[in-house]
């Protein structure tokens, strides 16, 4: 009785022993990454169009607020650019005007030190 249970384990262990032929197994393998990379492209494309849309809804509700604050803006240059012409012109103006450009020409190498 205990001699069959080990003959059909030997013959097992036998087969076990033999190399497989690894071409079906690289097949398979390489189907396998064909079809993760053909789903991995496929969820990029998917969240590329995704984030595109929901800019595109963004720009869209953000539109009419962004040209209000640009009115808004522009009035407020508008009311500030005479009082800064004036102080421009000024003495006091024009000093400080040539200590930014003096300082910019320094900073940019222009100026030797």
């Amino acid at each position: 009785m205990h001699e069959r249970p080990d003959e059909e384990f030997s013959l097992l262990f036998e087969c076990a022993r033999e190399p497989l032929d690894a071409e079906p197994f690289m097949k398979a393998l390489e189907a396998q990454l064909r079809a993760a990379q053909r789903g991995a492209r496929l969820r990029r494309v998917v969240i590329v169009l995704l984030g595109a849309a929901l800019a595109a809804a963004a720009a869209l509700g953000a539109a009419p607020l962004l040209t209000r604050l640009c009115v808004v803006l522009g009035e407020h240059v508008q009311d500030v650019l005479p009082r800064l012409g004036s102080a421009l012109a000024s003495p006091a103006g024009w000093v400080i005007s040539l200590l930014v450009a003096v300082l910019l020409l320094r900073r940019s190498g222009v100026l030797g030190r």
